[in-house]
């Protein structure tokens, strides 16, 4: 059930990752405690995915393990 995240061109690596969840996968449970469109909160490691949609932003397949806070906007 990977999830995907979508982080800031420029993200500053030195400082905690923040993302917005674009997709999750067929697996997915509600009780994981976030949603797509979700701003997040994300510690750990993901892989990197293919930019099919010419999106600037960068895109990685994340476990929900990885995120670890919903962020209020």
């Amino acid at each position: 059930f990977p999830v995907t995240i979508t982080l800031a061109e420029k993200t500053d690596l030195k400082v905690p990752l923040q993302g917005y969840v674009r997709a999750v996968g067929p697996s997915f449970n509600s009780a994981f405690g976030f949603s797509v469109g979700d701003r997040v909160l994300i510690s750990g490691s993901g892989v990197m995915a293919p930019n099919y949609n010419d999106n600037h932003r960068d895109t990685f397949l994340m476990e929900p393990s990885a995120i670890k806070a919903v962020l209020a906007e």
